[in-house]
């Protein structure tokens, strides 16, 4: 019996022991792969395809981080109010404009205009603040979160102004601006990808009607810019690779032991030594990135394969991420960028899924039962 009782007792340390060390030798490994993968995403440049033909900057991110330190404290009224939209959807007439509406956007416009001016560049690279993982309460973060909404919100009502004063090649060169530069925060994360395509539903319709108000020569040239664009845009699994990042950085880096933590970005959250704490969170890392890696392999395929590799795919506190419904609604952005450049190009393709003809234009129902309207020249 007390050989027996002996056992038991060897059993129940070393059990716990060798459990804790299969779980620190994970949680190792899983801290020295973030550090791989980080170093070589801040080291990467995502060059164009095709490359630009009079690129104003080098780096669009450096030219995006400079304008975020220069950007206005306010962007009233276009952005955090809907006062604007009956002017931007068209159910108001821009005649009616407030002049003091007018005169903001007077104001507003050299920011603008310089910010678009971003995408004209050569590559992107990473830069301090302009991350995949910046924290937060970064200052750039901070700016960034308000400065692409505000822009894509002044760029729909300059549209319409544009239009009312018979401007539609104006109009149309702020719709080609705006999309490039927006499609390139695709390749800061989930957000940045939403923001990409807001940017295009938010245009479309009024640059569908600036499209059908210019001669066909202007619609070649238009088609041969808008083709490229969805190049442009990172795509799905790219997204959630970044996205795999971000939460492991702002999350679970804080169980990496010193020596790597001090290499991660400086939004690492610091350690705690609470062995509870570590334990769950540890087992939590890897559970979500395991299932994000399977989500990843699969995320540019739509079928079921993907559908159920998105169930599976794990939050990071556990709950159930949207990961398959974001990449279905950001695949819609490719969608609307092929039909605007097959529209300038003459309308040739067979419509896509979701779009119909209609008296009124080229109607298209997103994902989640919205409508949109894009005019056509008949």
């Amino acid at each position: 019996m007390r050989k027996v009782a002996l056992i038991i007792g060897v059993l129940a340390i070393a059990v716990p022991g060798l459990l804790y060390l299969r779980w620190d030798w994970q949680t190792r490994a899983l801290a020295n792969a973030l550090l791989t993968d980080v170093t070589a995403t801040r080291q990467r440049i995502i060059a164009r395809r095709p490359p630009p033909r009079a690129p104003v900057h080098d780096n669009g991110f450096q030219c995006l981080g400079a304008m975020l330190e220069v950007t206005p404290a306010d962007f009233s009224p276009f952005y955090g109010n809907g006062t604007l939209n009956a002017f931007i959807t068209g159910q108001k007439p821009i005649s009616e404009l407030p002049s003091e509406v007018h005169e903001r956007m007077l104001q507003l416009s050299p920011w603008a205009a310089s910010l678009r001016a971003c995408g004209e560049s050569m590559k992107l690279g990473y830069v301090d603040g302009v991350v995949p993982w910046a924290a937060a309460q970064h200052p750039r973060q901070l700016r960034l979160a308000d400065a692409i909404p505000a822009l894509i919100e002044f760029t729909a009502l300059e549209l319409r102004v544009l239009l009312g004063d018979k401007q539609p090649e104006v109009a149309l060169e702020r719709c080609s601006a705006t999309w490039a530069m927006v499609a390139d925060q695709s390749h800061l994360g989930l957000t940045g990808a939403m923001n990409a395509r807001m940017a295009v539903r938010r245009l479309a319709p009024a640059c569908g009607e600036a499209l059908a108000a210019v001669p066909p020569d202007v619609r070649a040239q238009l088609a041969a810019q808008w083709a490229p664009l969805r190049n442009r845009l990172a795509l799905p699994h790219e997204v959630l690779e970044l996205e795999r990042l971000n939460t492991s950085v702002l999350v679970f880096a804080w169980l990496a032991d010193e020596v790597v933590r001090a290499q991660l970005p400086a939004s690492t959250p610091p350690g705690d030594g609470d062995l509870k704490r570590r334990l769950g969170a540890g087992r939590q890392w890897r559970a979500f990135d395991e299932s994000m890696r399977r989500l990843i392999a699969v995320a540019d395929t739509p079928g079921p394969e993907r559908v159920s590799a998105g169930a599976a795919a794990a939050g990071p506190v556990g709950s159930q991420v949207p990961y398959v419904k974001f990449v279905t609604a950001y695949e819609e952005t490719f969608l609307l960028l092929d039909l605007l450049a097959d529209l300038a190009a003459g309308g040739s393709k067979p419509l896509p899924p979701g779009v119909t003809k209609t008296e009124q234009g080229l109607e298209f129902v997103n994902t989640d039962g919205q409508k949109l309207l894009i005019p056509v020249r008949e």
